[in-house]
């Protein structure tokens, strides 16, 4: 009777133990075959324009925890949709769908949601409801005006998503975005490109974890009110303008005292925009402008700036020879066709790259002062081998490249 009740005892125990292992959940990119084991279900893929409605089997699938749909016919959700009570990851992509249900906000474990490629017009008020969403990407890519099938707007119920690190707005055709967006207190980087938008709200410059910011296109913004309202953003880190057609940087911008690395690419720039020297902590900047032809002296007071990538139109700046704690240097210019002799004042230089379009490029002597460089990138086909023996000579310890 004691054996018995020992091994009984022990099953017990070996029950009860795996049934506190995590479960092991799989894979499926056939909801058929998953179907069959709806509760081994972790992810799922729904894939293919044989799929015109959405498959009610999945709705027994408990554990379904992502769930990627891409290139199907489908144009709506069911309403059951908010019965997917473990889902944490949705990606939607490519498809015909319109609308959102309002029951997605029921989706209370919901950390990433992600639509591209899809003919939403616009998002249901209830996502203000995902307390837990952490990721919301929206992509349309629409190509010109006549696409009506692109996101005009986000609702204002956004704001309410207190857990929203991350936010993606690409290509859709929004002309705003709501004044709720400065409530995002937990929000950590921001992707926007959208040719029609007209500015950020005010309420935007008080984002207090906003660290990483990322603007491309912005045919319609005004940069005066838009670059003033981020020069107000107090944890900014990381500001890159891609491609927009950026004329100034108002002074306001100056004020900043949080941006370490900006990026700007524009071919309306005239001129290196004197507000940038301003930015006390910054530490890496790169300019690419084809327009630009002058540096101010001023420069000299970005006292932080470690790299530095410049392209322009003109010859070598010589105000960048003022830059006192320059680390890299890459400068990239059609009229290049010499270095200042100030060069030498670089003394913390350890790599330095020259691109030009010139058909000669002359080093002077006094490069040979520069003591820590260690990599130096230059065109083979400007330098004959006598000059080359002649820039080693200067530079005994340093890596010469020739491309």
């Amino acid at each position: 009777m004691k054996t018995t009740s020992i091994v009984l005892w022990g099953l017990f125990l070996v029950s009860q133990l795996a049934a506190c292992q995590p479960q092991k959940f799989e894979s499926f990119d056939n909801w058929q075959k998953a179907a069959q084991n709806p509760y081994r279900v972790g992810t799922l893929t729904l894939k293919g324009d044989s799929i015109k409605e959405f498959p009610q089997e999945i709705f027994k699938m408990k554990n379904l925890d992502d769930l990627y749909i891409s290139y199907t016919r489908l144009n709506k959700f069911p309403s059951r949709l908010g019965e997917l009570k473990r889902l944490r990851r949705l990606t939607i992509s490519d498809n015909q769908l319109t609308t959102l249900p309002d029951e997605i906000g029921e989706l209370q474990n919901l950390t990433s949601l992600q639509i591209w490629e899809d003919e939403l017009q616009s998002l249901p008020k209830t996502i203000g409801q995902l307390k837990n969403l952490e990721t919301l990407s929206i992509s349309k890519h629409a190509i010109n005006d006549k696409d009506k099938t692109a996101l005009k707007t986000l609702p204002a119920s956004i704001g309410k998503l207190t857990k929203l690190k991350n936010l993606f707005i690409v290509l859709n055709k929004m002309t705003h975005l709501p004044h709720s967006v400065g409530q995002l207190q937990n929000l950590e980087q921001f992707f926007l490109a959208e040719r029609n938008i007209q500015g950020l709200p005010p309420s935007f410059g008080k984002l207090p974890k906003l660290t990483y910011l990322r603007i491309q296109q912005g045919q319609a913004l005004d940069f005066d009110s838009t670059l003033t309202i981020i020069g107000r953003l107090p944890a900014l880190k990381l500001l890159r303008l891609d491609f927009v057609p950026l004329k100034r940087i108002p002074a306001a911008f100056g004020n900043s005292k949080s941006i370490k690395d900006l990026g700007i690419i524009s071919d309306s720039l005239k001129s290196f925009p004197k507000a940038i020297c301003q930015l006390s902590q910054l530490e890496e900047l790169s300019i690419m402008g084809k327009n630009i032809r002058q540096v101010p002296a001023e420069v000299a007071q970005l006292s932080s700036l470690k790299r530095l990538y410049l392209r322009s139109n003109g010859a070598f700046p010589q105000a960048l020879c003022q830059i006192p704690n320059l680390e890299e240097l890459r400068i990239e210019g059609k009229a290049i066709d010499q270095v200042p002799p100030q060069i030498s004042l670089l003394l913390t230089l350890r790599k330095l790259e020259i691109h030009t379009e010139a058909k000669s490029l002359k080093i002077p002597w006094q490069i040979r002062y520069l003591k820590r460089l260690k990599v130096l990138t230059l065109q083979d086909k400007l330098f004959s081998e006598k000059q080359k023996k002649q820039i080693k000579w200067w530079l005994p310890f340093a890596t010469i490249v020739y491309k």
